[in-house]
């Protein structure tokens, strides 16, 4: 059975086997532009859940309890569509585990299908291929796993009752066939129904049943699983052993769940061809895979998932890499060396006193003993020693030496460039306002051109996020809870963070959340621009539902990886022009790929043309695009808005 102990533990193993590989998972990204990421978003949705749980005193509490804890806390970190879906899917463990002291095999597989179905019913046009297919296959396997464990217990319970006949040699008179033929029928249900229905019926028939009855009856009550009865004297050893099948049966079953969703995710690209294309499984899918297979770690064999990956790349080993970075400003040896070692059997490895070597030759010294592997890090003059005292205790797995000096002159030259990312900010924090006023607006943008722009447009509280950071369902609640108003309308700009500010709406009790479906800049300005305060609620959010398709986007962005989509043959920092969500051309140069587009998607004369431009455009390069189809477009009133954000070079929009 898993009690609140077992399952808390589950969680908190699938959210570190999803977090130590979430640039994994962020890598599976098949779209070229530079995005919001599937692992990151996943991961900071359960880790939020786990963070909540982890240091709860699960003595006195259920493991319904666990689950209500988990569900709340997943929704309010959910960030991305992805985050949002696996919040609906651990909702659903609340929902039938909710009034559950412990749960069974079965009880798993029907808060999983609660979840699947929360999921499939929160995408208006679910798409097979993603993370819900790999849901939903994981939920079929486990539910096929649990009908053939209660057939084969039913063969058993028969064989149970059949063996009760020979021994207490019932007579097979019609009066005690109908009793037996009762007793088969109540003998495949749970326990307790087990225990109720002999009472009824063989308990008053025969006396030497009843004292066996009364020696075994604590045994079943204590099964929640379909279980057959012993009619052995040696009642505590059958219930030590009983206990031990039914944590077995769950630890089955969940395997099941998890088999099935890694079949699903291997027949992912066979239902989207991009992924295919691609040579890639769906992202969502493969971390809906890892939470699960962490949670069996648990089930079966009570191991929790370590949160640290296990390290491959020195590249890709963000512990070393952070604390290397954290040592940048005083450089006192000139070589940053970074190694793994595999441990040699038999060979001692005394930690104190390895480390004080390498503090003898440099400073900065990091050495993590991980079972298998040390991972050394060192700033030294003498990297040839640090390696050679690794070289006594195993094998060298990998090796980078770095000279810092040559680094510090290279980031120095950067540091414009640098400055100009984004930065993913700490949890924004709102003031709490009481709504007395009718109506407000809340914005998710990015860049402090945007930012002021939707302020101008008569925006309350503005929600930092947009493509390449998510913010979660929590922060935009409390967005909404910081504008003094009975009605909110949230703008959230981004096609991946409608869902989220959806969600939001359970967060919040004293006021009404009405999300303006924005799929991007544009279109959130046109709903803000189509406001007006002294319209009725109906009036208002009819007028700025239909302000948005009256528009007609494009936008000129990067490529933040190579790639083959759509039939494009796409390398980094490529030139992409989009019309709306679709891929059109590639080309080298920003300001002549958006004269371009603005000449494609333009076919008539439009009135207004608004061009938002990036940090990495100038002004002078955004007014010689204004100068450039101002004579296309003569007419037009065409206005140029410095946005400030990194993930594209020009928005355009025309109406």
């Amino acid at each position: 059975m898993i009690n609140s102990f077992k399952f808390k533990d589950a969680i908190i193993s699938g959210a570190n086997n999803i977090f130590k590989n979430r640039v994994h998972i962020n890598e599976l990204n098949i779209f070229p532009v530079p995005d919001g990421d599937t692992g990151t978003n996943m991961s900071m949705t359960i880790v939020g859940a786990a963070d909540k749980i982890k240091n709860l005193d699960c003595l006195n509490t259920t493991v319904g309890e666990v689950a209500k804890m988990v569900a709340y806390a997943s929704l309010r970190s959910a960030r991305g569509n992805s985050g949002v879906i696996l919040s609906l899917i651990l909702k659903g463990f609340s929902q039938y585990l909710g009034n559950l002291d412990v749960a069974s095999g079965e009880d798993l597989v029907k808060a999983l299908e609660a979840g699947v179905k929360n999921a499939y019913s929160a995408v208006s046009k679910p798409t097979e291929g993603t993370m819900l297919t790999v849901a939903r296959i994981a939920f079929e396997r486990g539910h096929e796993a649990l009908l053939e464990f209660n057939t084969e217990k039913s063969l058993k319970n028969t064989e149970d009752l059949s063996e009760f006949e020979k021994k207490y040699e019932i007579e097979t008179n019609t009066k005690n066939c109908d009793v037996i033929e009762d007793a088969r029928r109540l003998i495949t249900k749970k326990g307790k129904d087990i225990i109720d229905g002999l009472r009824e019926t063989l308990f008053e028939k025969t006396e030497k049943f009843k004292s066996t009855v009364l020696k075994n009856e604590r045994n079943v009550l204590n099964k929640n699983e379909p279980v057959g009865i012993s009619f052995s004297s040696n009642s505590g050893k059958k219930k030590d052993k009983n206990l031990d099948i039914s944590d077995e049966i769950c630890a089955k079953i969940w395997g099941s769940i998890c088999a099935g969703a890694r079949e699903a995710l291997a027949q992912t690209p066979d239902l989207l061809p991009v992924l295919k294309k691609a040579g890639v499984v769906d992202a969502g899918g493969k971390g809906l895979c890892l939470i699960f297979e962490g949670m069996l770690s648990v089930f079966k064999e009570n191991i929790i998932i370590d949160q640290e990956a296990q390290v491959i790349s020195l590249e890709e080993d963000e512990t070393l890499r952070a604390v290397s970075e954290s040592f940048n400003e005083d450089i006192n040896f000139t070589y940053c060396t970074e190694f793994i070692i595999s441990k040699q059997i038999g060979v001692s490895f005394f930690l104190d006193k390895f480390r004080n070597n390498l503090e003898k030759i440099g400073d900065c010294v990091v050495v993590v003993d991980d079972e298998e592997i040390i991972k050394v890090h060192v700033h030294t003059n003498l990297p040839d020693k640090a390696i050679g005292a690794g070289l006594k205790v195993g094998q060298l797995v990998t090796v980078k030496i770095e000279n810092m000096e040559e680094q510090r002159k290279i980031a120095l030259e950067a540091a414009s460039v640098e400055e100009s990312k984004e930065i993913i900010e700490p949890k924004q924090r709102f003031k709490f306002e009481t709504p007395n006023e009718e109506f407000g607006l809340v914005a998710v943008v990015f860049g402090d051109g945007l930012v002021s722009a939707f302020k101008e447009l008569g925006c309350s509280a503005i929600v930092i996020g947009g493509q390449t950071m998510n913010p979660s369902s929590e922060e935009i609640a409390g967005a909404v809870c910081s504008v003094p108003a009975k009605n909110v309308y949230v703008l959230p700009n981004n096609k991946n963070i409608i869902m989220a500010a959806e969600q939001a709406k359970k967060l919040i009790e004293d006021r009404n959340l009405i999300v303006v479906p924005s799929k991007n800049i544009p279109q959130g300005m046109a709903a803000a621009l189509a406001f007006e305060r002294d319209k009725s609620l109906e009036e208002n959010t009819s007028a700025m539902f239909s302000s948005m398709e009256k528009i007609r986007t494009g936008s000129i962005t990067y490529a933040a990886r190579d790639a083959e989509f759509n039939s494009f043959k796409i390398k980094k920092d490529d030139v992409l022009a989009f019309d709306g969500g679709k891929l059109i051309f590639l080309d080298n140069d920003p300001v002549k790929a958006a004269e371009k587009l603005l000449r494609k998607i333009a076919k008539n004369e439009m009135s207004f043309i608004t061009l938002i431009y990036g940090k990495e455009i100038t002004e002078e390069k955004a007014e010689e695009l204004k100068n450039l189809i101002s004579s296309f477009f003569s007419s037009s009133e065409i206005t140029l808005i410095n946005g400030g954000g990194s993930a594209y070079y020009f928005i355009v929009s025309i109406e």
